[in-house]
């Protein structure tokens, strides 16, 4: 978390507009490395989800084409990334801010609502994937359970979602210290 005890937020306007997140990250604040950037870039790439999709899409492929059709959809990605995340990681203005010189305040909401459909479909389809796996793995480790199978699907869904929200609300950081 940013510390801004040194900084008088009852001098700012008493406005939605401007809050605690959305005001610039002085550079000291900042403390993502290259290293640090490029293992957040792995945990987007190296997805159950980005496999199951690539290989269900495209089963008449080779594993090798299926591979580098991958690795070049993420390739893709990352320039994407790292040109609309640049004035964040070099000025510590948030995407929204910036985006509002290109929209305005109100109009910054349809790029913010494009934005969030994908973000919502993906972690549903990247939750479902991933409380499969630990369903099928707990299955296995409980030798069936008592009914046949684990089937405590809905919970560990339930479970693998609050974490991702949870880690997701604490920041940045705190996402780079869950992937290391």
């Amino acid at each position: 978390m940013n510390d801004y005890s040194d900084f008088d937020f009852k001098s700012l306007p008493n406005s939605r507009l401007v809050t605690k997140d959305l005001i610039p990250t002085r550079k000291e604040d900042r403390h993502l490395s290259s290293f640090d950037m490029f293992w957040l870039w792995v945990g987007m790439s190296v997805l159950l989800t980005t496999f199951t999709v690539g290989a269900n899409l495209y089963p008449s492929l080779s594993i090798a084409t299926i591979l580098l059709s991958v690795g070049i959809g993420n390739a893709i990605v990352v320039v994407i990334l790292a040109f609309t995340g640049d004035i964040g990681v070099t000025y510590g203005i948030p995407f929204p801010v910036y985006l509002r010189a290109c929209y305005g305040y109100l109009g910054t909401n349809i790029p913010a609502i494009i934005r969030s459909l994908p973000a919502m479909f993906w972690l549903g389809f990247q939750s479902f994937l991933g409380a499969t796996a630990i369903n099928s793995i707990l299955v296995i480790v409980t030798g069936g359970g008592w009914s046949g199978s684990f089937n405590g699907m809905l919970a560990i869904l339930v479970i693998f979602i609050g974490i991702q929200v949870v880690t997701t609300a604490r920041g940045v950081n705190a996402i780079a210290w869950f992937e290391k």
